[in-house]
């Protein structure tokens, strides 16, 4: 890709469609662009990333070689030859190994640097495991800023420790809260592997399954040789290819990866933009990575599946958040209320498979829905998180944050703001109509619904559905008509569930079986396109939408006669 070119991707939906231009993605090979959207890619970050830190004035953050060069100066009469492993093992013969490590601690500025923008955004795309073999603490002080749940595993003794949910930061050559077990010195990489023998054989395992993503190494780096040596050890030569990032980096750069093995991808732009460059690169990749896992995300409940193919802006989701302990009781709550409106409550659990990262599946989730209740009540990490991923995508009026009454607000910034709260154990009327009453009017506002039998108008029943014709998005239109008109026929119609006891609401085909409506012709072909869009992601025809408006009219106007 030359010159700073945008690469155009136009995704069409049903005749009409939007485009969207990326800078950097055409420089990623489709296999590996595929292991991203599939979460097979596993990040090892460098020393080179660090520079990437919000760093304050009148400090520099040095590289591996740099950080020799300082080592080297501290030691009389020592000349340094481009070999930093060399000079930190002379510092620490010559002055102990306790002021090799606050000398590393002070050059790497420890404490006074802070992650910034490039190191949420990285943070943003991985969600999973991380390695690294940088001693600071960026990445989970990211990850901290972000309430992103993680886990640091510096020892074997920690592999078990934490929840599956957490992003997981593995530090290879320890840190500085455990200086025993920083790699420093020359024989710190000699005996590496045989001092750690389950973290050489967990590296190498990760690689067995997933494609290894070099961030801030060089071919010349310590920690790169030592990763490369255990990885060898363990694998012998790789078949599998693993990925770096460059900017800039000239012909014979890329060809000495090559030969190991590595393949580059090399973005334009001028070196000394490389932290910007960087941060654009990792938020386009993030971008694309949604987009692609939206077009095929599935719940286990098919009325969810059916609003996934309408827009977020105009479909019938609300993504309810909230503790583990606390799901039973407020789906007894929420759905008889929202059900009430046609709204379809949609929870992480609908969604999640085995094996799923749960951070990536609630982001999809959030995306897909047009609005978000959320349960403030116990603050935990993963409710804290899902509340910061819905302010980055959804705007203040589409979320609704609830709390138990009595309950202290979980952070100081959402003093002033409206928060809706209710009672579980002990009832209390006048809350819960107020409840009621402030659930149903954001409802009506942000869903446009009005609990009504019937619209005057058979224009306004559909209007969601004409809206998404004229968009050009014929399949999303055949879905919310379908819809839509289940809703209102399900509110005149409630008939005895024959198993469960008490009474149902009859799905459309039960209705389409009834003397009422059986003189319609097509009515089997018509249930049976909107099956095939919604369970085979049939892709509908500007004429087969038309044909689904006329029909659903009729059925409408059939139900309004009798």
């Amino acid at each position: 890709m030359q010159g700073g070119c945008k690469y155009r991707i136009m995704e069409r939906r049903n005749g009409g469609g939007w485009t969207m231009e990326y800078k950097y993605i055409l420089s990623i090979p489709k296999p590996l662009l595929n292991d991203f959207v599939n979460n097979r890619v596993i990040p090892f970050v460098g020393a080179g990333f660090s520079k990437n830190a919000d760093i304050p004035k009148g400090l520099t953050m040095p590289d591996w070689n740099e950080l020799g060069e300082l080592a080297a100066a501290e030691i009389t009469d020592y000349v340094y030859d481009n070999n930093a492993i060399d000079a930190l093992s002379y510092y620490e013969d010559l002055y102990s190994r306790t002021k090799l490590v606050e000398f590393l601690m002070k050059e790497l500025h420890f404490g006074k640097i802070q992650p910034g923008s490039t190191y949420k955004a990285f943070c943003d795309l991985f969600t999973g495991t991380i390695c690294t073999t940088n001693f600071d603490s960026l990445l989970e002080d990211a990850m901290t800023f972000m309430h992103r749940p993680v886990s640091v595993v510096v020892t074997k003794d920690r592999w078990t420790i934490g929840n599956k949910d957490e992003s997981k930061i593995v530090k290879l050559h320890g840190d500085f809260n455990h200086p025993d077990r920083m790699v420093i010195t020359e024989n710190d990489y000699d005996m590496y592997i045989e001092r750690n023998p389950v973290f050489a054989t967990y590296i190498a395992n990760l690689f067995i399954t997933n494609t290894m993503f070099l961030i801030g190494y060089s071919l010349d780096d310590d920690d790169f040789r030592g990763i490369w040596k255990i990885i060898n050890s363990r694998l012998g030569n790789m078949n599998q290819p693993a990925y770096c990032i460059t900017v800039n980096a000239p012909q014979e750069k890329i060809a000495r990866y090559h030969r190991r093995n590595i393949r580059v991808i090399n973005l334009e732009g001028e070196t000394k933009d490389y932290k910007t460059i960087l941060r654009d690169f990792f938020v386009e990749l993030r971008d694309y990575i949604d987009k692609e896992r939206d077009r095929t995300a599935e719940s286990t409940n098919e009325k969810i599946n059916e609003q996934m193919i309408i827009p977020a802006e105009d479909n019938k989701l609300c993504f309810i958040s909230c503790s583990m302990s606390r799901i039973s009781q407020l789906s007894a709550m929420l759905n008889p209320i929202l059900n009430g409106f046609g709204i379809m409550p949609v929870r992480i659990d609908d969604m999640l498979m085995p094996g799923d990262n749960w951070i990536d599946i609630s982001s999809t989730a959030i995306r897909k829905s047009k609005a978000a209740i959320i349960d403030i009540s116990d603050a935990t990490p993963n409710v804290m998180l899902e509340l910061g991923l819905l302010k980055s995508v959804k705007s203040e009026k589409n979320i609704l944050m609830i709390c138990e009454k009595d309950k202290p607000l979980p952070t100081s910034d959402l003093n002033g703001q409206l928060v809706l709260h209710y009672t579980f154990d002990v009832p209390d009327e006048k809350v819960e109509y107020h409840f009621k009453k402030v659930l149903s009017e954001w409802i009506c506002e942000v869903y446009g619904k009005e609990r009504e039998m019937y619209s005057n108008s058979k224009q306004d029943i559909f209007s969601d559905a004409h809206r998404l014709f004229q968009k050009g998005e014929y399949s999303a239109c055949i879905v919310s008509a379908y819809s839509e008109l289940e809703y209102q026929l399900s509110l005149h119609y409630i008939e005895p569930h024959p198993k469960k006891g008490g009474f149902s609401h009859f799905g459309l085909n039960d209705y389409l079986k009834s003397a009422i409506y059986s003189n319609i012709p097509f009515s089997k072909e018509f249930v049976s396109l909107r099956n095939k869009i919604v369970h085979q992601r049939y892709v509908a025809t500007e004429k087969e939408a038309l044909e689904f408006m006329d029909f659903a009219k009729e059925i409408y106007e059939n139900a309004r006669r009798k």
